[in-house]
């Protein structure tokens, strides 16, 4: 147990390294966790931190190691069993490796896989996006007709389902391509469909802070008001509480003062009584007397 909780923090640092692109650093806790969980037989995180330490080593330029991991995490995701989606964001890696070797024949080959897997699920923004990732490989070995007509699946399947994040870089790469290929006319319609499309995604990006931004502010209402109430509650059941001791000692002042008064009423009868006693001894002695 204290083992895999030190694998599970050391796969945290290495990721914490990495996103603050401290590479270098990144790789010993992340071989570290990657021995612990090998010898507890979790294949699945090691497929993830394969995948990680690929990730690391492409950041660092080292293009072969890359490659060397990113193939022992597909092969490991394959052993796990894992569904076909998963295998395509490790294929996108491969090819993304591959192209930067220049070796863009193997490179397509594994981006239009990763196509194929995506059609299988239901996830059509990752469609698209593996599209526009074809066609970016495409255009780098300047296959250009291949590179647009691929960008042009991208751009139809956001148009039709409101990806401005890929028809942001699905205009851009076709305006890119057309200029590259001498059709100027073409990239610059293309170059102005971008600008448009970049305004959206910055306009959904202000909706999106405006909406959360509006979310906090409606929490935070919501805890003031909560805060309020509690604090009314409190005082509340404060005033019946000191409330409540003032009744009590009202009903005890009385209950004092009618027992006191119950006192006095037997005193003073008691008084009375032997008053008259003692007037009737006297006039009975003043009657022997006269006798």
């Amino acid at each position: 147990s204290d083992s895999m909780n030190m694998a599970g923090a050391l796969m945290g640092l290495g990721n914490c390294y990495f996103d603050l692109k401290k590479n270098e650093p990144a790789l010993e806790p992340l071989n570290k966790a990657y021995g612990i969980y090998e010898r507890r037989n979790n294949l699945k995180i090691q497929s993830w931190l394969l995948t990680n330490i690929a990730g690391v080593y492409q950041a660092t330029g080292n293009i072969d190691l890359a490659l060397d991991y990113s193939f022992k995490a597909l092969d490991m995701k394959r052993k796990v069993g894992e569904n076909n989606f998963s295998l395509s964001t490790t294929y996108i890696s491969i090819a993304d490796l591959y192209a930067a070797k220049n070796n863009f024949n193997e490179a397509i080959r594994y981006s239009l896989q990763a196509v194929e897997f995506r059609k299988e699920a239901e996830d059509k923004h990752e469609l698209a996006s593996a599209y526009e990732h074809t066609a970016e490989i495409y255009y780098k070995s300047k296959k250009y007709n291949e590179a647009l007509k691929i960008h042009k699946q991208a751009i139809e399947l956001s148009e039709q389902n409101g990806f401005f994040d890929i028809l942001k870089g699905a205009y851009a790469g076709i305006a890119n391509t057309y200029y590259d290929a001498g059709n100027l006319k073409e990239a610059y319609q293309y170059r102005l469909l971008y600008e448009s499309a970049k305004d959206s995604v910055l306009n959904q990006e202000s909706s999106k802070q405006i909406n959360q931004l509006a979310a906090l502010y409606e929490t935070e209402k919501k805890e003031q008001e909560n805060k309020a109430l509690q604090k009314e509650n409190t005082l509340s059941a404060k005033a019946i509480k000191q409330q409540k001791i003032i009744t009590y000692f009202i009903i005890l002042v009385l209950i004092i003062v009618g027992l006191f008064a119950v006192f006095i009423f037997r005193s003073l009868k008691t008084q009375r009584k032997a008053n008259k006693i003692i007037s009737k001894q006297q006039a009975d002695e003043h009657q022997q007397q006269e006798i």
